[in-house]
């Protein structure tokens, strides 16, 4: 020891210690999905070992069962039975507060191992629990893991594989990035029914980047703006299809989420801690082309009247009159076109006018019916398959009082709205403590 102080202890550090770029095949393994070659070495391992994260610290958990025993679904999601064992469920409490996971599969024999990351969903369903059955028993729950990476291709090269869902060949055929041109459209329609500023648009995105200050697992909550960022100013916020510029965008993002739902027999094995409901919800498709949607609500109050419908459902069922009822909203905010449509869908206006809302300061953190205080898409980032959980995730946060420096005071319902496409699919949620 030469009494100098070698402890690393910084990012700059580490990487001039390692400054040779990673040895080519260790990069092109590295995938957002499950492949063929993967798949087969996942139905081929008889132990995993899963690693979690929780209050009290790191767990790292082995599995092991006859080769096959993780299931794999497609090429996003696995599943794990959780078989009877000592009852410590340490790794369970874990993903209960972080459900984030990390595996590591091994074959005995075969020198190559297969990492995956994702977020669990715990479940308590009774045929899926069944579906595991050894022996005669079932696990009491099964571990449902998401896999998804999206920032493994170029910036460029994302947005056509995400433009896979609208009707390709059919529709944007002079679109340079499907989706901010199809929520540029529905701009447009905005503006001949009703009339629209682009201005409230862009005031949408910078109250929930400013939301996302206080978030911190907000993919932009230490990013700063020239002054022309959330206006016109063709330097600072570049247009990126039609009349969206750059601030109106959500954020391509690697991200994941997960959810409990339980019984009431296993929410006590848990212990006693703070508990939302599912108390509405609605469901609702139309067809998978934007155009033709217009075209049947030409004439009609609201351009989505499917969407409105979703909305109400869901308020039905929980047993609410109205948006009043309320304590705030997470809604989809892929775009702030998208935020836009929602705020007089769920009634906070009348149609056509969420432009007052948005003057008037209803939808701030503070304000009468506050909308996306967690940053929403534009603030937290926007992983596709994860979004609509994390929405529910954080509804729930704010009703339990979990919410932290995004909390609204007092909040004790909370509704959530998460489309898929050009509004093809649609459904919202009234989640309520207790």
């Amino acid at each position: 020891m030469d009494g100098q102080d070698h402890t690393i202890t910084t990012i700059d550090a580490l990487e001039s210690l390692y400054s040779d770029s990673p040895y080519g095949p260790a990069l092109i393994k590295e995938t957002g999905h499950i492949t063929a070659e993967y798949r087969k070495l996942i139905e081929a391992a008889p132990f995993v070992v899963l690693a979690t994260n929780g209050p009290e610290g790191l767990d790292c958990s082995p599995r092991g069962d006859p080769p096959g025993f993780v299931r794999v679904v497609d090429e996003h999601t696995l599943l794990i039975p959780d078989r009877r064992g000592n009852n410590r469920i340490d790794s369970l409490r874990n993903l209960v507060t972080d459900p984030r996971v990390s595996l590591i599969f091994l074959i005995p024999g075969v020198s190559e191992t297969l990492r995956v990351m994702g977020r669990v969903t715990i479940s308590t369903d009774p045929e899926l629990c069944a579906s595991f059955a050894m022996q005669g028993k079932a696990p009491r729950c099964v571990l449902v893991i998401a896999v998804e990476q999206e920032r493994n291709v170029p910036g460029g090269q994302a947005p056509g594989y995400l433009g896979a869902a609208a009707w390709v060949g059919h529709e944007g055929q002079d679109a340079k990035y499907m989706w901010p041109y199809m929520f540029s459209q529905l701009a447009d329609e905005y503006d001949r029914r009703y009339g629209l500023d682009d201005a409230h648009l862009h005031a949408i995105a910078e109250l929930n980047m400013g939301n996302a200050k206080a978030n911190p697992l907000a993919q932009t909550r230490g990013w700063s703006h020239p002054p022309g960022g959330f206006s016109d100013d063709d330097t600072d916020n570049p247009v990126v299809e039609g009349r969206l510029r750059r601030t109106d965008c959500a954020q391509v993002t690697d991200g994941s989420a997960g959810l409990l739902l339980v019984s009431d027999e296993f929410g006590a094995r848990l212990g006693a801690r703070p508990a939302a409901r599912i108390a509405g919800w609605g469901h609702g498709t139309a067809g998978l082309a934007l155009q033709p949607k217009f075209d049947r609500s030409q004439g009609e109050p609201y351009v989505f009247p499917h969407v409105r419908q979703v909305v109400t459902d869901a308020f039905g069922r929980a047993g609410i009159a109205g948006v009043g009822d309320l304590d705030g909203i997470e809604t989809h905010d892929c775009f702030s076109m998208s935020e836009y449509m929602a705020i007089d869908h769920f009634g906070i206006t009348e149609p056509g006018e969420s432009w007052k809302a948005v003057e008037n300061g209803e939808l701030e953190r503070d304000g009468a019916i506050p909308v996306n205080p967690s940053g929403g898409l534009i603030g937290v980032g926007h992983p596709v398959g994860a979004t609509g959980v994390r929405m529910l995730h954080d509804a729930a946060r704010q009703v339990t009082g979990q919410a932290g420096d995004c909390q609204v005071d007092g909040a004790r319902t909370f509704a959530t709205l998460n489309i898929g496409g050009s509004l093809t699919t649609t459904v919202s949620f009234v989640v309520a403590a207790g």
